[in-house]
């Protein structure tokens, strides 16, 4: 008990252990010998879960992670001689040292932080001392939830780093500030803004909205983790005890199975401690409802009327207000409403606002570009979805508001115009909070980075191929017995799965898998999720799990697929899979369960009023779910799918954002993750082409790896400065699939192309006037001398006449720089490209240039020192705002492709050109016949080598506009 209470005083900084704890064992008489060689012992001889242990390694792992730590000095966050000071301070000896540092290894905080405003510091060890629903959050998470020391620390540094972000909620001037959070899908938001709540709540926030997503199943979903693991016990009942709460059926959690049990328990009621009460303004199954006459109920009394409410004394003395709210127009605008009624009073309210999802529905969709023309033309016109205008609405009420938007997938955020003060860009900070072990991420189930080369994904190891572990290829087309085919192996997998998932439970008892899904995604409509849950209804009655034809099927299956993969991929301390023999009883028991409900073993989720009428409702709060869900919108964002362990994905999407938050396998899979499956598309309809799934996770593997790699060197200060502020981030935002954008089109309004890695170019905005079109024909000079040697090359199709000269990479990029485009044209087109191919210069000797000579009767221009060149012609494309027709053609780019490709050596006239740091540069004189008088344009397309090309294959960049600001964001502007 000494040393519990000696180590629970020293939340702000390492002190003697021993000789607090000697002092604390007077006053609880434990009369026991205090010493390092006593605490050794203790802790060699207990395990993971003693008391002490469980104080010692968040307390460990929060020392190593403070950044500004005035007691550690000299040290850096995270280091060896950051933790040798906190032994040392502790008064470990060696031994003990050793212990510590072999149980709980030194932690650095991999929090990533971006700052702009600055918001005056508050948060300092003084304001962390006896928190109170944030240490009630931490016992839970370790004695109910089971969470490990190490996680803990992590999540404290973490949640820490987030409300240093946020204004002092006691501060006498009143700041809003706005911030961004970065997840990852299903990787632990919800237990990190619990955790930010909870540490707001002690600071002094005294309104917490909760904005979830569109959909009631997330909203219910999240109020009951909020109830559960922050709201908790005390505050629930109020002044009933348990059994009185439990047996009202008006009560939300009467027949919850976890109720109370696995309910966050304080101890103590929260006026008794002198602690502020939760007030829940929703309900598990109700959302917000109109106050009307008793609004003024949201109004807090003040305890002392001389000092402002905004002050610690009348803070810490009033309840905090927590609002658990989906993302509707009309919820929104019956909150707002009731506040309205609160009067003066809200300004002086400290208010948080999390926005979950925070790049669904909150981001203004309208286009700038038709607001303007509507004001031109005196017309009326929205400037904001309603929506974000909603959002927009509180923040203006409410002064002391704090915004923080949580999204694994941010790219809208920051594409949000940084000049619009009342929209929700993040001015103030970003934070991209670290992967947490044992999740499984798009990473996973991706090859990306790996030395596999043209080898098909089913010869791959096993142990070091994600995809050939856990992804399985569809290729069957509709309506075809292939996809029939495949469709079943998926739900084989699925009956499989969980056969052994209740082997293992068998085993060893103190594993949990309460539910096992199978999600099947393929359409975001309602009517195809009706024949696709007929199908797998056809095919499970057919399937003859329990004939003997059946059970050969899945005998084959099991030792082709089960076993190889968790022979290599199982984790520690899992029981080992049996033979199928010994299996066949558990396969016969997961049938079982799937079908319990009726012989069917599909739940449809979505809103399709007569489906949810006539089948069992997806609850995974109220029972054990063993079902293959079918369905779209509902079971992507946001919601967590419990159990999930086989997916069977066929939708196309078009963005980054929705594709990501479609895939539900992403997450925790604790016990099980050896046995997690994807099936997905790889030749699936997109308009009029096909694509493959498979290759577009790959793509937001890169996009979102690059996205983050990039943060973190950006967050590394200089002089204690950051070098980028939020409103610099936008250019980081990468596409690596020409037809997976980084977001829908109308959350890139505000955006413009900032870079294209990509291999060839070809301009065609050529401007008009004659002066201009001399004056770029005079820059061409240098390329155009040199082309003195006429050959014969090999075409596509037979041969043509060109003349070929060398030419120096940095005076090709000085023509395109000097180049005069189109009105709009270079900045938006050619520039993007221009700042990629100047960071390729290094990499590059020379580009040979082609200029295809056609016979007569093409026009003929005349060339001092040259002689005739030969023109072909082209029209302007009046629709397309007079950009010149394509000026190459497909037999001449043969040659610029060999040229760059290592194949000059197949066409003997280009054998003298076979260098491997080489460009090409294919060529034209061009007539206008809009304007045959003009004068001639040179036309390029420029072919850049593979080995200047980015290692993860062509990108584009993007970036927000800023429209308070004349200036780009980040310069781009060409150097001279």
């Amino acid at each position: 008990m000494a040393y519990l209470a000696a180590l629970g005083s020293m939340n702000d900084l390492p002190k003697n252990l021993f000789k607090r704890a000697a002092l604390e064992a007077e006053d609880y008489d434990d009369g026991g010998d205090v010493s390092p060689e006593s605490l050794l012992a203790h802790l060699e001889t207990n395990g993971p879960n003693d008391p002490i242990r469980q104080a010692l390694g968040p307390l460990l792992a929060g020392w190593d992670a403070e950044q500004t730590a005035e007691w550690a000095v000299g040290t850096d966050a995270g280091s060896p001689e950051r933790r040798q000071l906190t032994y040392t301070r502790l008064g470990f000896g060696s031994a003990l040292a050793d212990w510590a540092t072999a149980h709980y290894p030194p932690h650095a905080d991999d929090t990533i932080v971006i700052t702009g405003t600055q918001v005056d510091p508050w948060y300092f060890p003084n304001r962390k001392v006896g928190r109170f629903y944030w240490d009630a959050y931490r016992r839970h998470l370790r004695d109910v939830k089971g969470w490990a020391p190490t996680p803990i620390g992590e999540l404290d540094q973490a949640t820490d780093d987030i409300v240093e972000q946020i204004a002092d909620p006691s501060a006498d001037k009143a700041y809003g500030a706005k911030g961004l959070v970065v997840g990852y899908v299903q990787s632990g938001k919800t237990a990190n803004f619990t955790g930010v709540v909870a540490k707001a709540i002690d600071a002094g926030y005294r309104n917490i909205f909760i904005l979830t997503g569109t959909i009631e199943l997330l909203r219910g979903q999240t109020q009951r983790r909020l109830d559960m693991e922050l709201i908790g016990i005390e505050n629930l009942i109020g002044d009933r005890t348990i059994d009185e709460a439990s047996s009202d059926p008006r009560f939300d959690y009467a027949n919850d199975d976890d109720w109370p049990k696995k309910f966050l328990q304080i101890g103590v009621k929260p006026e008794a401690a002198g602690r502020p009460s939760l007030v829940r303004h929703t309900r598990k199954a109700a959302d917000y409802q109109r106050l009307f006459g008793t609004a003024t109920q949201l109004r807090p009394v003040k305890q002392y009327q001389g000092l402002p409410f905004h002050h610690p004394d009348n803070l810490m003395r009033v309840p905090a207000g927590i609002f658990v709210i989906k993302k509707n127009r009309h919820v929104l605008e019956k909150l707002a409403a009731d506040l309205s009624q609160v009067g003066s009073a809200l300004l002086d309210i400290p208010a948080l606002i999390i926005d979950d999802e925070s790049d669904q529905a909150s981001v203004n969709t309208v286009d700038p570009a038709k607001v303007e023309k509507a004001r031109r033309e005196g017309k009326e016109v929205a400037e904001r979805t309603k929506i974000n205008e909603a959002i927009a609405g509180l923040l203006k009420k409410m002064p002391r508001a704090q915004y923080l938007g949580y999204t694994a997938t941010p790219f809208a955020n920051v594409f949000i115009d940084p000049g619009d003060t009342e929209d929700l860009f993040p001015r103030d900070f970003v934070i991209g909070l670290k992967r947490p072990s044992g999740y499984m991420g798009a990473s996973d189930f991706s090859d990306i980075g790996k030395d596999f080369g043209t080898t098909p994904i089913s010869q791959r190891p096993i142990g070091s191929s994600n995809q050939r572990a856990f992804v399985r290829e569809l290729m069957g087309d509709e309506d075809t017995k292939e996809r029939d085919d495949e469709l079943r192996r998926a739900l084989d997998i699925f009956v499989l799965t969980g056969a052994v998932k209740l082997y293992r439970l068998d085993v060893d008892p103190s594993l949990r898998f309460a539910h096992h899904t199978m999600l099947i995604h393929e359409s975001v409509r309602m009517a195809a999720h009706g024949a696709t849950a007929d199908k797998v209804k056809e095919l499970w009655s057919t399937g003859g799990y329990g004939s003997p034809s059946g059970l050969r099927r899945l005998k084959k299956l099991y030792e082709a697929d089960i076993l190889p993969v968790s022979a290599a991929r199982r984790e520690n301390g899992i029981p080992t899979e049996p033979g199928f023999d010994d299996l066949k009883k558990y396969v016969g028991a997961a049938v079982g369960r799937i079908s319990e409900h009726a012989n069917n073993p599909v739940i449809v989720v979505n809103g399709d009023a007569d489906i949810q009428r006539n089948q069992q409702q997806l609850d995974f709060d109220r029972g054990s779910v063993w079902r293959v869900l079918v369905g779209g919108t509902k079971l992507s964002r946001g919601f967590t799918v419990e159990g999930l362990t086989v997916s069977y994905f066929r939708r196309v999407a078009g963005a980054h954002d929705t594709l990501t938050q479609a895939g539900r396998w992403f997450g925790f899979r604790p016990g099980y993750r050896d046995l997690v499956r994807v099936f997905i598309g790889t030749n699936e309809k997109k308009g009029k082409t096909r694509v493959n799934l498979l290759d577009a996770f790959d793509a937001v593997v890169q996009d979102e790896e690059e996205f983050r790699k990039q943060l973190a060197v950006y967050s590394r200060r200089v002089n204690g400065r950051p070098q980028v502020r939020p409103k610099d981030i936008p250019p980081l935002v990468s596409q690596h699939l020409f037809w997976l954008k980084p977001t829908a089109n109308n959350k890139m309004f505000n955006t413009e192309l900032a870079e294209q890695a990509e291999p060839e170019f070809g301009p065609v905005g050529f401007p008009t006037d004659h002066a201009a079109l001399r004056a770029n024909l005079t820059l061409w000079e240098c390329v155009i001398q040199g082309l003195t040697q006429t050959v014969r090359l090999l075409g596509k199709t037979g041969t043509f006449e060109a003349r070929l000269a060398e030419v120096d990479p940095k005076s090709l990029w000085d023509v395109l720089a000097r180049h005069i485009w189109l009105p709009n044209y270079g900045e938006r087109r050619v520039l993007p490209w221009l700042n990629f191919f100047e960071s390729a210069l290094a990499g590059l000797d020379r580009f040979v240039a082609v200029l295809p000579q056609l016979a007569p009767p093409s026009p003929a221009y005349k060339i001092d020192g040259i002689g005739d060149l030969r023109m072909v012609r082209r029209q302007r494309r009046e629709t397309r705002g007079d950009v010149l027709g394509e000026p190459t053609e497909p037999r001449h780019r043969v040659a610029a492709e060999r040229l760059v490709g290592a194949a000059a050596s197949d066409d003997p006239s280009l054998r003298g050109y076979i260098a491997p740091r080489q460009g090409a540069l294919l060529c034209y004189l061009v007539q206008d016949q809009n304007n045959p008088k003009a004068p001639p344009i040179m036309a390029p397309r420029i072919y850049l080598p593979n080995s200047v090309m980015p290692d993860t294959g062509p990108a584009v960049r993007f970036r927000a506009i800023d429209s308070a600001s004349d200036d780009p964001v980040i310069d781009v502007s060409p150097s001279r």
